[in-house]
C-alpha cells in the first residue's frame, strides 16, 4: 500500500506554509522545516528546539490543539511537556521513584543537562540523589548526613526521617539513629529528652548490651567510629571490662567516686546494673 505521508506533508504545507517562516522566534542555526529532514525524529535531534524555542513547535504538535496527522509530544513522552506542578517533590518523586527509566533520556542520570536548561539535571535541586551504587555504605551516606541533613535529606526521608512512600526511613536501618537531640533532629529538645541524658542513651545502651551503639557508629570498641563519638569521651571508666569489679577500685581512687555514682547512684534516670551502696559497700560508696 502506497503510503500518505507524502501527500499529507505537502496538504500541511500548502495550508499552513512552512513554520520555519511563520514562527518567531527560532533558536539561531535551528531554523524549523517542514516536512522535517530525516532523523528528525530523534530526541537528540527535536529536543534542542523544541527547549530553546518551543513556539516553533507549539503551533502543529500542541497536544490539546495539534493538527489530526500530527505526531502530539505525548505519543512519544508520556509525561512531556511537564503539567505546571510536575516540580513538586509530591509530583515528580513518586514517577521518578515507580519509573526512574521514563527521565533518563532527557535528564540523564542526574547529572545530565539536557539542552543546558537551567534546573533540567537531578542534581541541581537534589544535590546527592540519585544516590551512587555505594550510598547505602555508612561511610559514604552517613557523614553527608549529618553535615547538611534538611536541606540534602529531608525533602525526600521527611524532616521526622520516617521515610516516605517513595524513600526509605533512617530507621530502617539505624534503630537508634538520628537521636533525639543528633544534628540530624529538627526540632528544639528539652534535656531529659535528648539522647545525651543518661536516662536515654544509658538504658539503650544496658538494654542492646551495648553493641548496638558500636559498629560503624561508634567504632567495634566503642572508641568512636565514624561519628567521633566515643564513650570514653564523656565516661572515663565505661564500658568496663570483663574483670571490672576488681578494677574499678583503682578507677575510684584516681578519678574520684562522682565518675562512677554519676551512674550507679540510681538517680540517673535509668537503672544500672547496681548501686554501689546497695550492692556491695553497705552505708559507704
Amino acid at each position: 500500500m502506497t503510503s500518505l505521508r507524502p501527500l499529507q506533508s505537502l496538504i500541511l504545507v500548502v495550508l499552513l506554509g512552512c513554520p520555519s517562516t511563520a514562527i518567531e522566534p527560532n533558536p539561531p542555526g535551528q531554523a524549523y522545516s517542514f516536512p522535517h529532514a530525516e532523523g528528525f525524529e530523534a530526541g537528540s535531534v527535536h529536543g534542542q528546539p523544541w527547549l530553546q524555542s518551543p513556539e516553533g513547535c507549539v503551533s502543529c504538535h500542541l497536544a490539546e490543539q495539534r493538527l489530526r496527522m500530527v505526531d502530539s509530544c505525548r505519543d512519544c513522552h508520556v509525561l512531556y511537556p511537564h503539567a505546571d506542578d510536575f516540580a513538586d517533590d509530591e509530583v515528580h518523586g513518586p514517577r521518578a521513584a515507580d519509573d526512574g527509566f521514563r527521565c533518563i533520556s532527557c535528564h540523564g542520570t542526574g547529572e545530565a543537562q539536557p539542552g543546558e536548561q537551567e534546573g533540567s539535571a537531578c542534581r541541581d535541586c537534589h544535590q546527592d540523589y540519585p544516590h551512587r551504587l555505594t550510598w547505602a555504605e555508612p561511610e559514604i551516606h552517613g557523614p553527608r548526613a549529618v553535615e547538611a541533613p534538611v536541606r540534602a535529606c529531608a525533602g525526600c526521608h521527611g524532616v521526622d526521617w520516617q521515610g516516605s512512600t517513595t524513600s526509605d526511613s533512617c530507621f530502617d536501618c539505624h534503630e537508634l539513629y538520628p537521636h533525639e537531640d543528633a544534628p540530624l533532629d529538627p526540632s528544639p529538645r528539652s534535656w531529659t529528652e535528648r539522647w545525651a541524658w543518661p536516662g536515654n542513651h544509658g538504658q539503650a545502651a544496658l538494654d542492646g548490651e551495648i553493641q548496638v551503639c558500636g559498629g560503624d557508629c561508634h567504632g567495634d570498641d566503642l572508641d568512636g567510629g565514624l561519628s567521633e563519638v566515643a564513650c570514653g569521651d564523656c565516661h572515663a571508666a565505661f564500658p568496663h571490662g570483663d574483670d571490672y569489679l576488681v578494677e574499678h577500685r583503682q578507677d575510684v581512687h584516681d578519678l574520684g567516686e562522682a565518675a562512677c555514682l554519676s551512674c550507679h547512684d540510681g538517680g540517673a534516670g535509668f537503672v544500672a546494673e547496681f548501686t554501689c551502696v546497695e550492692s556491695c559497700h553497705g552505708g559507704n560508696p
